[in-house]
């Protein structure tokens, strides 16, 4: 939810206008521990794809809410993470409803994690050591076969052998983090289905926005069982269609 105070907030209201609308329209889009991916194309594509905005121009604006320490954005492993400090201040999510987030904390100046003060200044400088994406400790033990997985930068090039076990897998780019999120909030209690669905729809050349697209709009369905099928249905019409274009 947005606060009221939001309107009241002297750091909002010193952003432009363009900013000042990438910011409000950005919260409803982080996940429930305030975090989202960063990147100037992938904010783009999920948060205002309808502006006909340069990613030059995204560059900027999301350096102006940086500078303003509204969020903190930064780099590691090649991708790039936003985490909103005060979000736990006024985000109240039920337990039933919460999903720990997958992707990694913001670390600050002092070592801690997660929440900041209003006033405490942005540090990129000290980011998480530990792996980009983390799970908790007996959680869905089910044994899985490893894969190896070899990725080029720059080439939608993957050779797998077996299953991957998303619980070890350390994504590589921004289409494999993207689909091992996908997985954790549709088919978590699925290990199999991250190797046969999400990794499968990496291969084919899914691109990471529809993968935020895909399993939102699954996930807010109540009245769907199968989720990872749908998730298949909704890849095959989308490359369908591309095809039927040409």
């Amino acid at each position: 939810m947005i606060h009221n105070k939001i309107s009241l907030s002297l750091q909002v209201n010193e952003l432009s206008d363009k900013a000042a609308l990438l910011f409000t329209w950005a919260i409803s889009h982080a996940d429930d521990d305030g975090r989202m991916i960063g990147d100037a194309k992938t904010m783009h594509a999920r948060i205002v794809p309808l502006r006909k905005w340069s990613v030059s121009l995204l560059e900027k604006l999301l350096e102006e809410i940086t500078n303003k320490g509204l969020w903190q954005r930064w780099k590691q492993n090649n991708l790039w993470y936003i985490e909103f400090p005060t979000w736990k201040r006024y985000q109240q999510i039920r337990n039933d409803r919460y999903s720990s987030s997958l992707l990694p904390a913001f670390s600050t100046k002092n070592g801690d994690f997660g929440i900041q003060n209003d006033n405490q200044p942005t540090t990129q400088s000290n980011i998480v050591k530990s792996n980009p994406i983390e799970f908790s400790k007996g959680e869905d033990s089910e044994v899985v076969t490893p894969s190896q997985i070899s990725y080029k930068e720059g080439e939608e090039d993957y050779v797998t052998q077996g299953v991957v076990n998303p619980r070890n897998f350390k994504p590589a780019n921004k289409k494999e983090a993207a689909a091992l999120i996908a997985w954790k909030k549709l088919e978590s209690r699925n290990p199999m289905a991250f190797t046969t669905t999400y990794l499968k729809a990496c291969r084919k050349g899914l691109p990471e926005w529809k993968f935020y697209d895909f399993s939102s709009e699954i996930d807010q369905d109540k009245t769907i069982n199968n989720k990872g099928a749908v998730f298949n249905a909704k890849v095959d019409e989308y490359f369908n269609s591309k095809q039927n274009a040409v």
